[in-house]
């Protein structure tokens, strides 16, 4: 009995062994075919979070790009939103003196009070590389056209150090027509060689300008400046006379406290400085230039010669000044010009002695004595004090 009983026990224990071997190998395979399942799903989890997190960096990085590409699209004032895009500014210069014009030739009656020069310039910058510039000038000289006239009307688009300028501007010729105002200039008048050349030293036309006094100077002042323009050929305030266009152009490289330079121009015009109609219209000129500047010591140079209706000229200026801090500043400057090489009694000489001082910011105080020896004409020595108020 006892026998049969665990024979029965042992029966029974096989049979029970066998299912649950064949089970736990299903439930292996199973958790197996899980786990790879799991491990899959993981694997793609981890894939679609790197995706979103470049998703999300890609639209964070458009986000802030977008600023300022929208910046740069949108319309910038030139000024700080605290100021106007109009700016007024100018200057009045009031003599006592016997020049009779800007050519420098005495004034036959005697000296007189004249208001020289009333230059007043309205900007208007609508965008932050764009300038529309208008100048005017009133005067009471007698070589004036009229006691009110238009100077300066153009059009302006600067872009780093390149400029261009479109309408009544300033013929880029040499450093005191193209660069020198008459504010800060020295002496009272430019050299006569300009003067007559070219008449209030603007013509009406395209000038292209790159790293030079217009195109922020102070940024480059080292690298070298270049400025090119086509011309109308006839001054301020007229319309061409002909089809021919003037072109004039000027380069200076500055080498430690000097500037050389060079200009040339080649064109035509039927009038000269006087109003006198010329036959032969053709103007052509080269020039030379030279400046030093160092502390209170201050030197300028230049010289040109060419043709001019007809005949041959040459011309030029020198002039050394020196500041001597408080008391002002003292120069002493000579300028030549024959208008026609091949006419003798033409010529004309002029030595300036001259002292200004800024009491100011605003008030300068100049005066000036010149030994003049201009041959064929009765002119005798010139002089001038003047007062310059800038606004």
């Amino acid at each position: 009995m006892r026998l049969c009983a665990l024979a029965l026990v042992s029966l029974m224990t096989l049979g029970t062994l066998a299912p649950a071997t064949a089970d736990d190998a299903r439930l292996e395979q199973e958790v197996k075919e899980l786990r790879t399942r799991l491990e899959a799903l993981e694997r793609a989890l981890e894939a679609s979070r790197r995706a979103d997190e470049t998703r999300k960096k890609a639209e964070s990085d458009r986000a802030a790009a977008a600023p300022a590409r929208d910046a740069k699209k949108a319309r910038k004032p030139l000024l700080p939103p605290t100021q106007s895009a109009f700016q007024a500014q100018g200057y009045i210069e009031s003599r006592f003196t016997n020049y009779a014009n800007s050519r420098g030739d005495e004034r036959a009656a005697g000296p007189d009070f004249q208001l020289s020069r009333l230059r007043a310039r309205l900007n208007f910058a609508p965008q932050e590389k764009w300038l529309l510039s208008l100048e005017v000038n009133a005067g009471t000289r007698t070589d004036a056209a009229a006691p009110v006239d238009l100077r300066e009307f153009y059009f302006q688009y600067l872009d780093h150090n390149r400029v261009v300028r479109v309408g009544q501007q300033r013929v880029p010729f040499g450093y005191q027509v193209g660069s020198e105002s008459s504010r800060d200039r020295a002496a009272l008048e430019r050299a006569r060689v300009y003067s007559i050349l070219f008449p209030n030293e603007r013509d009406i036309g395209v000038v292209y300008g790159w790293n030079n006094h217009i195109a922020n100077p102070g940024n480059n002042p080292r690298q070298p400046r270049f400025t090119l323009g086509v011309l109308n050929g006839e001054g301020i305030n007229r319309s061409d006379r002909n089809q021919d266009k003037s072109l004039a152009g000027n380069v200076v490289f500055p080498v430690g406290h000097h500037e050389l330079g060079a200009s040339f121009y080649v064109g035509s015009s039927t009038a000269d400085a006087f109003g006198t109609h010329q036959a032969n219209p053709e103007k052509r000129a080269v020039g030379v230039e030279h400046r030093f500047s160092s502390h209170r010591f201050h030197t300028q140079f230049e010289y040109l010669f060419g043709e001019l209706f007809g005949g041959e000229f040459h011309g030029g200026l020198v002039q050394f000044l020196y500041s001597t801090g408080r008391t002002g500043n003292f120069f002493i400057r000579g300028d030549v010009f024959d208008p026609n090489t091949h006419r003798s009694a033409d010529f004309w000489r002029r030595v300036s002695l001259g002292w200004y001082r800024d009491i100011t910011p605003s008030f300068r105080l100049t005066t000036q004595y010149d030994f003049l020896r201009a041959e064929g004409t009765r002119f005798d020595n010139t002089w001038g004090i003047e007062t310059q108020l800038r606004f």
